[in-house]
């Protein structure tokens, strides 16, 4: 048999392994980004409860009523007024509330009190952004709830806007004011000031009170009969720590009053100067009372009022004549 033919035959039994490139076909792209690993739900369920029991931990241990007694007491203090409260509490983002918040200012007839029910301030965080820091509150008081804003303005100015809800039961007040007053008061308020000159600032103060009723009014030491009023409204405007009273109207059973005037406030505030002139129409019963400067019998009676000087003790005229008090 011809060796060269049985060479061949048996290299044509042979099997040899298919002749290719490494990795994907050609005309395809491998794979940029390795397999990601899956997480497993297990270990999901271990991390979510973990951030639970830390967040529950860092609430248990916060400081609420802390900080805030720390920002009551930094408050305290400033523009003559010192402040306490029976409850403080701190919430985050960024919420302060008080109960029983005590304010307390010197007068020359002793310290003046007034009480806060309940005092809420939070700061809006979308607010930070525009550099005009805000912060929304809501004052409970004698029977009324006062909302606004505290607003954080360019070169260091504040705006204060804030209006009643629900009006102040003015009989809740006498322990503040000292007399014997009944009736509802709403204010509304837009002022702006520049910080440390809280009396130099501009805006506009509107009150209004309905059924006000004042019974503990005298002159010369003789007691007044009570003294009614359907509606009270006053307007009044302040620039630069001056300011005028403007459409100061009252009707009433027994008296009509219009008036205005103008004032300079002072820090103390007890301090401020006032002129204000009033002219009132007295009817019924009032008209029927001796009063100084005012002479002979009718039914209506024309009475013009002045108060001048300090607020902490006011020069008072009836028709020109002083009036002790």
């Amino acid at each position: 048999m011809n060796p060269a033919a049985t060479l061949f035959r048996r290299m044509g039994t042979l099997r040899f392994p298919p002749f290719r490139r490494e990795g994907p076909p050609l005309g395809e792209t491998p794979d940029a980004s390795p397999p990601r690993p899956r997480i497993g739900r297990r270990a999901l369920l271990l991390g979510l409860t973990g951030t639970v029991a830390f967040a529950g931990g860092l609430a248990q241990g916060f400081p609420h009523q802390e900080l805030a007694q720390y920002f009551l007491g930094q408050a305290s203090g400033q523009g003559g007024i010192a402040l306490a409260a029976g409850s403080a509490r701190f919430d985050l983002p960024a919420r302060l509330s008080y109960r029983d918040l005590v304010l307390t200012a010197p007068t020359p007839a002793g310290p003046a009190i007034l009480t806060l029910d309940h005092a809420e301030g939070s700061l809006v965080l979308a607010s930070l952004a525009s550099r005009k820091p805000r912060v929304n509150f809501r004052l409970r008081a004698y029977g009324g709830l006062f909302e606004g804003h505290l607003r954080r303005l360019p070169h260091e100015k504040n705006h204060l806007k804030g209006a009643t809800v629900t009006p102040v039961n003015l009989r809740l007040t006498e322990p503040v004011l000292h007399q014997k007053i009944g009736g509802t008061l709403t204010l509304n308020t837009d002022y702006t000031w520049k910080a440390g000159q809280e009396t130099k600032g501009h805006g506009v103060f509107v009150a209004m009170v309905k059924h006000l009723v004042l019974s503990s009014l005298s002159v010369e030491g003789f007691p007044l009969p009570p003294v009614s009023f359907d509606a009270v409204h006053s307007r009044v405007f302040v620039s630069g720590g001056r300011g005028r009273v403007e459409k100061l109207m009252a009707v009433g059973p027994l008296a009509d009053i219009t008036g205005g005037g103008t004032f300079t406030l002072a820090t103390p505030y007890q301090n401020s100067l006032l002129h204000l002139r009033l002219d009132i129409r007295l009817k019924g019963t009032l008209a029927s009372i001796p009063l100084p400067g005012v002479s002979g019998k009718s039914s209506t009676r024309l009475v013009t009022l002045t108060l001048d000087g300090p607020a902490q003790n006011l020069n008072i005229a009836m028709n020109g004549i002083p009036i002790p008090h």
